[in-house]
Formats: C-alpha cells, sequence, structure tokens
C-alpha cells in the first residue's frame, strides 16, 4: 500500500471545489438554523425547534454527496493517485473534516450569539422547553454538557454509521449516484435505530434485573419516581456511548472495505 502526499493533495485539490460547496450550503444551513433558534429563545417558544435541531444533527450527512454530486468517474480515474490516496480522501473529509469543522462553525456561531447576550448553552435550554412535561429527558438533559469533549466525540462517532453506508453507496454507485447515497443514508440510519433499539432493550432489561422491585414497590412515591427518572437517564446515556462505540467499530472496518473496493474498481 503506497502513500504519497503530494499525490494526496492533488487528489484533495480535484474534489476542492466541490468540499468548498458544501461547506457554504452547510455554513448557511447552520447560520439560518442557529438564528431560528434564537428566534425561538427570544419568543419562548419551541414552534421551529424540531426543524431547525434536525439541521443541526444532520447537517453532516451532506458530506458524502461531494462524492456522488457531479461526478465524473472517467476523469476521476486519469488522476495519478493509488488506492490508498483515493480512500484516504473521503474518508478523511467525511469522517473527519467534515464533522470537525461544522462542530467548530456551530461553536463559533454560538460565541458570536453569546457576545450578543445569547446563552451559550443554547440547544440545552430549548432542549428543556421542548421536553417540558417529560421529567425522564430533563434529567437527562440537565446531566449532559453540550460542550464537552465527550458529548461532541460521542456525536461525531455516532453519526459515522449512516455516514459510511452513504459514503460507500456514492463511491461504488455506477449510475445516479446522488439517489444511491440517499438510499445508503437512509439504509445506514434504519440500520443504527435497529442496533440502538436492540441495545436499549439489552440495557433495559439488565438494569430491571439488577434492580430491588419488591423493595421498589414498598417505596414512597417520590424515591421511586427518582430510581425510574434515574434508570431512564443511565440508558439514555449507555445508548449515546453505544451509538459512537458502533461508530469506531464502523470506521475502523470501513477503511479496509473502501480500500479493497477502490483498489478493485481501478484494475
Amino acid at each position: 500500500m503506497s502513500f504519497d502526499f503530494s499525490r494526496f493533495t492533488s487528489l484533495w485539490s480535484f474534489y476542492h471545489p466541490r468540499m468548498l460547496r458544501m461547506w457554504i450550503i452547510a455554513g448557511g444551513a447552520l447560520l439560518i438554523t442557529y438564528l431560528g433558534l434564537v428566534a425561538d429563545y427570544c419568543y419562548r417558544t419551541t414552534f421551529g425547534y424540531p426543524l431547525f435541531s434536525s439541521v443541526v444533527s444532520y447537517i453532516v450527512f451532506g458530506a458524502p454527496f461531494v462524492f456522488a454530486l457531479g461526478r465524473e468517474r472517467a476523469l476521476e480515474l486519469q488522476i495519478p493517485a493509488t488506492a490508498a490516496e483515493r480512500t484516504a480522501v473521503p474518508v478523511l473529509f467525511c469522517f473527519i473534516v467534515a464533522p470537525v469543522g461544522l462542530s467548530l462553525l456551530w461553536e463559533i456561531y454560538e460565541s458570536i450569539g453569546a457576545a450578543f447576550g445569547v446563552p451559550s448553552d443554547l440547544l440545552r435550554i430549548l432542549n428543556k422547553m421542548y421536553a417540558k412535561g417529560e421529567p425522564e429527558l430533563t434529567g437527562f438533559l440537565d446531566s449532559v454538557n453540550y460542550r464537552s469533549f465527550t458529548y461532541m466525540l460521542c456525536g461525531i462517532l455516532g453519526n459515522i454509521t449512516p455516514m459510511a453506508f452513504g459514503l460507500y453507496a456514492a463511491l461504488i454507485a455506477r449510475r445516479s449516484p446522488v439517489m444511491s447515497t440517499i438510499a445508503g443514508l437512509v439504509i445506514g440510519m434504519v440500520a443504527l435505530g435497529v442496533v440502538c433499539m436492540i441495545f436499549g432493550i439489552v440495557i433495559a432489561i439488565t438494569e430491571l434485573t439488577k434492580a430491588d422491585l419488591i423493595s421498589m414497590g414498598d417505596a414512597p412515591y417520590e424515591e421511586g419516581f427518582k430510581a425510574g427518572l434515574s434508570f431512564v437517564t443511565t440508558m439514555i446515556r449507555l445508548v449515546l456511548y453505544g451509538m459512537a462505540t458502533l461508530g469506531a467499530v464502523v470506521f475502523a472496518i470501513s477503511i479496509p472495505v473502501f480500500y479493497n473496493k477502490i483498489k478493485r474498481s481501478q484494475i
């Protein structure tokens, strides 16, 4: 497996115009989203929160489209690069550069907003407003530091599974790479949802078998409520960590899979 940095940079430069287009679109979408969340906060409403929070969560899934939109396969294959370099560019951009860059861009927006009096933990505040009446969710939100490195890392790793499916579809598609990428992302999100559901059921069964249900039945309402709240908070956190762990495993597996597929396509 040979790797030359100059060939890598040449290949990166080939995709740079598409990457720049993605940054402009994603950056503009994030800015509109942030302003929409600020409006929700100022008017003490959560009217736009479901849509805007979804944009924050899923905007990174636009990264694989860099390698699907405007694709010219014949021209790409003419660029002198090995399979290792052709693998490194999409993997580095989709799994590291785009997620980290978009997270930092959101931090910049929040920092600018904080200078004008907008709370830096805007997402947490709106999350709690939206989850009003659901104490198990507000309890979890109280325990989460959105700006912590751990939470950001879990968020980035949690998105890798659907991203890997979408990127693989973009790279192998002979026809309709855009539709293939969309299909890959959808399949990846469904697969992630199924795995999380199974993982959540296993955690629930495990935690319930540990609980002293007999003594819990005799406990006052407040103690039972606190115990249930702690259980749900723990389960949500473990599922979040499980998604991150799955993402790390998928990341490790996807590199040789992408490499072998790209190597065969060059023969």
